[in-house]
Formats: structure tokens, sequence, C-alpha cells
């Protein structure tokens, strides 16, 4: 973690919700992102058939 400088001891705190960029004004998506996307899953569902110790999805927000 930095510090306020090379003899202090108090840690600068992380960046907080505000400081942290969220939005440059540009969709999130787009045709190419979904397309990617949807082949991206389909490909690890193909590959993980059968099993049941895999789920596969997309888009989730956590």
């Amino acid at each position: 973690m930095p510090y306020a400088s090379e003899t202090s001891l108090v840690p600068i705190p992380p960046p907080g919700e505000d400081e942290l960029p969220h939005d440059d004004g540009e969709p999130m998506e787009s045709d190419r992102h979904r397309k990617q996307m949807l082949l991206l899953i389909e490909s690890l569902d193909l590959f993980w058939k059968g099993r049941d110790d895999a789920y596969v999805s997309g888009n989730m927000a956590i």
C-alpha cells in the first residue's frame, strides 16, 4: 500500500466511489461485443458438454 511519504506510516487510502471512472460516454456493448460474448459462451458450453460442475453465462454483474 502506498504511503503519504517515504517517512510517513499513514497509508494513502484507495480511491473512493466518486473518484473512480464509471462512464466515458461510450456504450458498454456493441453488436460486435454481443457476438463475441455469444461465441465464447457457445464454445465453452460445447467444451464442457455433459458436465454438471460447470456453468457458462455472460453479461452478469457481480
